[in-house]
């Protein structure tokens, strides 16, 4: 990793991608963040940095993975995905 290149991309992006404005129209939108327990950025950063701003989205820890967690755990991803597109396979 590059740390000046990802400081670089962080400004870029806080500058020009700021939506803040425009979350509340997430809010009729179902949200289901998946984030890997080992990825750099922790579930509790994306708690704290996405999940607090949209608060309807719902967040899944995938134990033991790290960022790639559609190649690391592709069938808990798969499943994570048929549940929430079809929530009556949960019945």
């Amino acid at each position: 990793m590059n740390s000046f290149v990802n400081q670089l991309i962080g400004e870029d992006i806080k500058n020009s991608y700021d939506l803040g404005s425009e979350v509340h129209k997430l809010s009729e939108i179902p949200i289901l963040v998946a984030q890997g327990s080992h990825d750099i950025l922790t579930p509790a950063t994306i708690k704290e940095l996405l999940i607090k701003y949209i608060p309807h989205a719902k967040l899944t820890e995938i134990e033991n993975c790290g960022h790639w967690t559609v190649v690391e755990k592709p069938d808990k991803m798969n499943m994570l995905a048929e549940n929430f597109f079809n929530p009556t396979l949960l019945n």
